[in-house]
């Protein structure tokens, strides 16, 4: 690896001034070349050989641009601007190669990249390139984030390039302006909690911590208390007095997760406050101010529960200034394969592993309907994970082990995904039985496990070991 530093050289280009630069080329007279160009821009650039030292340091290091040759040993540079975009949404791409091409051009554009340089390029075409690129990265933070957070920064609602996500994006960045209530509909699993977490922390609260309420966890009797708040001695039980939740979102924005589940008599009070951002903790009477950002989210049709008469129209009409919708994965499967590339960086990540799927099984997670959408998908990835640490490799196999019947053939699981990861278990921990003659030291050995936690698994599922001394 090479390293260049010029912290203390002046410079006249104020843009790379002290910009963190990773080059990721197979070539050393490329590294020398650049390096002697940064040379002069008073940036640090960091040069490596290939994508497994790339991912490597950019673990370790916060990188502004990435320079990347298209042409690198054992993988295309594509790969490695995917991996890239998903694991560091916040570095800036520069992609190299000596033999540009249309279905080049149009891999790049997919994948958000907008800058070029094609070998040999000259000095000033490289600076001019990096400060570019630099420059729009500003403007783009400036424009779509707040506190240098963007709203799609490793959140796995927000990953992918369909026109449903990208249209959800441009939603989140015009809602992020104002502070008109937002509704989010749509069906369980599909993200309504990311999209709310991405348009707080965009807006100018985003300083704020977002304050969450499930409603549903709320019994009916103490939602007004848990609301608003009450004093001392207000009710029995009232043992000091306590701040509600509008009161503890004073000056951010309060989620109302489930806000179907509110009782008519909240749904009422509820309106009140949001026309006067103002209420009254139980057993007061003086009136508090509050002000917050109220978005909501929900997975019933409140149209319908209006027509039944278990949800206040009013109200609707209020929650949804702004609205969106969100769509089940079946609907988008275009982003299946950058959803699974990030789901296995974060797991693999949590594991220090680099985990890698094969294209029969990237094959067999898109043929798959997901009834549970993005959330299923998440726990499917990390339950593979778990089984694939020792070969780091994802396979149609495993899937199906995790996930019974997941082919063409047969889209869906044979029930639910807890019912078929306890199946898969126990099946893991019998062939593991069977194998090794009932010998319990050695199956725990080669399942990764302490001896004292996998006797404990298998007493849970009810195995007997000595059930197996016999069978191979």
């Amino acid at each position: 690896m090479n390293t260049v530093k010029h912290s203390t050289i002046q410079t006249d280009f104020p843009d790379l001034a002290d910009a963190n630069i990773l080059l990721v080329d197979d070539e050393p007279d490329m590294h020398d070349i650049v390096s002697a160009i940064i040379t002069t821009t008073a940036a640090r650039l960091e040069c490596v050989d290939c994508i497994d030292s790339a991912k490597r340091i950019t673990k370790k290091v916060r990188f502004d641009v990435a320079l990347i040759d298209m042409v690198l040993p054992g993988e295309s540079g594509i790969e490695l601007v995917h991996y890239l975009r998903q694991s560091h949404p916040n570095t800036s791409i520069i992609v190299i190669t000596g033999h540009a091409s249309h279905d080049m051009a149009y891999s790049l554009e997919n994948a958000g990249v907008q800058s070029v340089l094609t070998k040999p390029f000259s000095a000033s075409q490289l600076r001019f390139t990096l400060c570019k690129e630099l420059a729009r990265r500003k403007l783009l933070e400036k424009e779509g984030t707040v506190h240098g957070q963007i709203a799609d920064a490793g959140n796995e609602g927000l990953v992918g390039n369909s026109a449903y996500i990208k249209a959800l994006r441009k939603k989140i960045n015009m809602f992020s302006l104002g502070d008109m209530p937002v509704l989010i509909q749509g069906p369980t699993g599909t993200g309504k909690e990311i999209i709310a977490r991405a348009i707080h922390a965009t807006s100018h609260r985003g300083k704020r911590t977002m304050i969450i309420v499930n409603s549903s966890a709320i019994p009916e009797h103490l939602e007004e208390s848990e609301f608003f708040g009450h004093s001392r001695g207000a009710f029995t039980g009232a043992h000091e007095e306590k701040d509600g939740i509008i009161a503890c979102a004073d000056g951010s924005s309060l989620f109302l997760d489930e806000v179907g589940e509110l009782s008519l008599r909240m749904q009422a009070k509820l309106l009140r406050v949001l026309d006067g951002h103002e209420f009254t903790r139980v057993g007061e009477s003086k009136p508090i101010k509050s002000s917050f950002r109220l978005i909501s989210a929900t997975n019933r049709p409140l149209a319908d529960m209006i027509a039944d008469g278990t949800f206040r129209q009013d109200l609707y009409f209020r929650l949804k200034a702004g609205m969106i919708d969100t769509c089940p994965l079946v609907k988008h499967k275009e982003d299946i394969p950058l959803l699974v590339k990030h789901f296995l960086y974060e797991f693999g990540a949590g594991r220090n592993l680099d985990f890698v799927i094969t294209g029969e099984a990237m094959e067999a997670l898109v043929s798959y309907d997901w009834p549970g959408s993005i959330r299923e998908l998440k726990n499917v990835i990390d339950s593979l994970c778990a089984i694939n640490s020792k070969s780091k490799t994802i396979t149609r196999e495993s899937i199906e082990w995790v996930i019974s019947g997941i082919t063409k053939e047969k889209p869906g699981p044979a029930g639910s995904f807890s019912e078929v990861k306890l199946d898969f278990e126990k099946k893991y921990y019998t062939g593991l039985l069977a194998k090794h003659n009932g010998n319990i030291t050695a199956s725990a050995k080669e399942a990764g496990i302490d001896r004292p936690n996998f006797s404990k698994k298998l007493k849970a599922m009810g195995i007997r070991a000595n059930e197996y001394k016999m069978k191979n």
